[in-house]
């Protein structure tokens, strides 16, 4: 994997156009603002979200199939060849509908990080399962009971769809009563577990299309660094796709570019942007849940030295 250091990719773009790539990240954790910041060269038109896990999935049962003539060959990889083909004929088309004279298309999808097809440029996303858990909670609150319902398990919404009943009455509850935001622990361990899968997924598929003989490159980047240092993770996005940094117009608060917000308004898609948010709603008995499910892996991302954070 791409280490976030000075690279030495040549700055040129090169000859064979369009290339696409593809945005992949947990829900909050910054594929928009990854998307937006892409969108300020005028070589690239980054949209979304397409969400092409749902047709890759039933593609990938379809052939795995070995007694069926999908999973024999030619079908198979005419198979995989017609699902590439329709990813690439989406996105260019939404992103010719924006931008016709770029020559970067992408797609920013808050899925699993998959390997979609050759040649492409993949681009990691990955924030501290803590912060998404906040983020995520109050995106729900956002979005209400008939969305509530529809998205998350039984067994895990019964606290968010009372909290989004008063949320709805009083937005500012949770600001004024920041232990009741994960006070259910099965809410608290459902948001654990979708963020483990998420980084244990994401990191084989991330080994996968380093590998040598697979043809594909990939560039992690992690929220908090971009908080850090907005323009260095800039000049890294760029030059992953062979783009001159010089050519991009500068971060703005108008394009959603810099780092955070101005106002923190609980009932807006953008809420706070902040690092280390966690600590103000996380009470010991929220890390304890958390922690059983995702400690491992949060020490293993790099956000905890142990489990006892």
């Amino acid at each position: 994997m791409q280490a976030l250091v000075e690279q030495t990719r040549p700055t040129t773009e090169p000859a064979t156009r369009p290339g696409f790539f593809f945005v992949r990240g947990h829900p909050r954790s910054g594929t928009n603002w990854v998307s937006n910041l892409l969108n300020l060269h005028p070589r690239v038109c980054c949209t979304g979200e397409f969400h092409f896990e749902t047709i890759y999935n039933a593609v990938h049962r379809t052939k795995a199939v070995s007694w069926q003539l999908t999973g024999r060959e030619p079908i198979r990889s005419e198979l995989e060849a017609a699902f590439g083909d329709m990813v690439r004929r989406c996105v260019a088309a939404a992103c010719r509908e924006h931008r016709p004279d770029a020559t970067w298309f992408g797609d920013r999808t808050p899925s699993d990080l998959l390997y979609w097809m050759p040649g492409a440029r993949y681009i990691w996303i990955l924030r501290d399962g803590r912060d998404v858990a906040v983020s995520w909670t109050f995106h729900q609150l956002r979005k209400g009971r008939e969305v509530i319902e529809q998205s998350i398990p039984d067994a895990a919404n019964a606290h968010l769809l009372d909290m989004a009943d008063q949320f709805q009455h009083d937005p500012e509850l949770v600001t004024k009563h920041p232990e009741l935001l994960l006070a259910d622990e099965a809410w608290v361990r459902h948001v654990a577990r979708t963020w483990d899968r998420r980084f244990r997924s994401d990191t084989g598929a991330a080994r996968h299309i380093e590998r040598p003989d697979v043809d594909g490159d990939i560039l992690q980047i992690r929220y908090e660094d971009l908080h850090t240092d907005t323009e260095a993770q800039c000049l890294h996005l760029f030059r992953f796709l062979d783009l001159d940094p010089a050519q991009a117009q500068a971060l703005s608060s108008e394009s959603f570019t810099t780092a955070g917000y101005a106002t923190h308004d609980p009932t807006t898609y953008r809420r706070k942007g902040e690092v280390g948010d966690w600590r103000n709603y996380f009470t010991d008995q929220a890390k304890a849940w958390f922690s059983k499910v995702a400690g491992e892996s949060l020490v293993q991302a790099g956000y905890a030295n142990d489990g006892g954070w």
